[in-house]
């Protein structure tokens, strides 16, 4: 029997979240960033949602936001006619870029010394970041706002998307359009896998795959609702997708298949991606959280810990279990930043003096459980931000029923009854001492 999916949920934003980013993977592992309408992109540790620091700055609503490779460097979009770059270490506002009207787009070069930038005054431009002081390349030619716009070819060209139904490819030394693409509906996301030159783009119900460098059409899959955004796993083997239904959908990438759906959100998803290791894939909802889910469900990775069956247990002379319910794995997840913890915590940009020196980002402390052999993030040495740890109180219940329910049934009278509910007390006790041996080691060590 399939396991249920139990995705960890990250709080913190107060609007829609609309756009959602992760860095590559470096030695303090990989980040994730999100752009959300209260005009206040979160930076988080990519595997846990674990919060890391908010940039401040912008008077409007965020449409779009990024990271580089490394997660040096962070850029946003914003309805308040500014792109900004960011220092991601340390939460300093690098550079306000000014343009004409709203910024839907921000995207790095491989090298991260060009921005290419889009929104609704339906030019695309590449900033030489550095070069502050220079007026950027401009390249006109959409007819409508610019929703996305992405490197690809090895920078050498560019893809956008806009609401006047295309999609256009651009060569960047010649500002030329290359090739056009013209849709039914309006393209809702576009997302650019370099491994394959493969894009991947959402327009309806429709999820369609492009040969990125020449635009040839690989395969087309139809969603039983409007679908927002949708993502390929880095090894080609599936894909996901969320739209108005608040489902998501996964998908056999070969067969064309469905393979699953299930809801978590409660509002429409409006963008989706998969991590660079693959190992999850995160979700930004119109409800105001993000949520990670797992790609191999059951797997001990980040927050999630697998709960072994008890098969070989020394003490099994005690009555059996319920099988089904002892082999299903019981997944510890964590509460993503409190009403109290979002009053109370420091925060990047330049809010942040008012908490100490200039930008400093401060966030979450290191969870406990987790590999320490991987070295903390600069940013991260900084962290006191409280957290706590939620227990799922639920999945002992539930066995604790079952297994009275069984014993009911190899008994025949009321003492045996007895004798034998005792015994599976002791086993319910000596299951469950191994999942929950680290919650008095987190809770003696969480800053009061």
């Amino acid at each position: 029997m399939a396991m249920r999916q139990t995705p960890l949920t990250c709080s913190g934003h107060t609007r829609p979240v609309v756009d959602l980013a992760f860095s590559g993977i470096t030695p303090y592992g990989y980040f994730l960033i999100s752009a959300c309408k209260d005009g206040k992109p979160m930076l988080r540790q990519g595997d846990t949602g674990d919060w890391i620091g908010t940039f401040l700055g912008h008077k409007g609503a965020v449409w779009g936001a990024t990271l580089n490779k490394e997660a040096t460097k962070a850029a946003t979009a914003a309805a308040d006619f500014t792109a900004k770059v960011w220092d991601a270490v340390t939460g300093d506002e690098v550079l306000t870029l000014a343009h004409k009207h709203i910024v839907k787009s921000v995207n790095f070069t491989q090298d991260s010394n060009f921005l290419l930038t889009g929104g609704n005054d339906k030019v695309l431009r590449i900033y030489d970041l550095n070069k502050p002081e220079a007026d950027p390349q401009e390249i006109a030619g959409h007819t409508s706002a610019i929703k996305k716009a992405l490197w690809c070819y090895n920078d050498q060209q560019i893809l956008s998307a806009a609401d006047d139904k295309t999609i256009r490819l651009w060569d960047k030394n010649t500002k030329e359009s290359v090739k056009t693409l013209s849709f039914e509906a309006s393209v809702s996301s576009m997302e650019y896998i370099p491994d394959g030159e493969i894009l991947v783009i959402t327009y309806g119900r429709t999820i369609a795959f492009y040969n990125a460098h020449s635009l040839d059409l690989i395969k087309t899959v139809d969603a039983p609702a409007s679908i927002h955004s949708a993502s390929l796993h880095p090894d080609k083997d599936f894909f996901v997708a969320g739209g108005d239904d608040f489902k998501l959908y996964k998908y056999d990438y070969t067969t064309k298949e469905e393979m699953e759906s299930y809801k978590g959100h409660f509002g429409p998803i409006h963008c989706v991606r998969f991590s660079p290791d693959g190992e999850l894939y995160a979700s930004g909802s119109e409800d105001g959280t993000l949520r990670l889910w797992q790609t191999a469900v059951g797997k001990t990775y980040g927050l999630w810990k697998c709960v072994l069956p008890a098969e070989s247990h020394p003490n099994s002379f005690l009555p059996p279990v319920n099988v089904k319910t002892a082999r299903s794995c019981r997944q510890k997840t964590r509460k993503r930043c409190t009403a109290r913890q979002q009053r109370s915590r420091p925060e990047l940009g330049e809010r942040g003096r008012q908490q100490g020196k200039r930008g400093e980002v401060t966030g979450v402390g290191e969870v406990r459980g987790r590999d320490r052999s991987r070295k903390p993030h600069p940013s991260r040495v900084l962290c006191h931000h409280p957290s706590s740890l939620e227990t799922d109180r639920t999945a002992e219940h539930d066995l604790s029923v079952e297994m009275k329910q069984h014993t009911h049934s190899h008994c025949g009278n009321e003492h045996q009854e007895t004798a034998v509910e005792l015994r599976a007390l002791v086993q319910i006790l000596t299951l469950q001492l191994p999942a929950l041996s680290l919650i008095p080691m987190i809770h003696q060590s969480a800053p009061s």
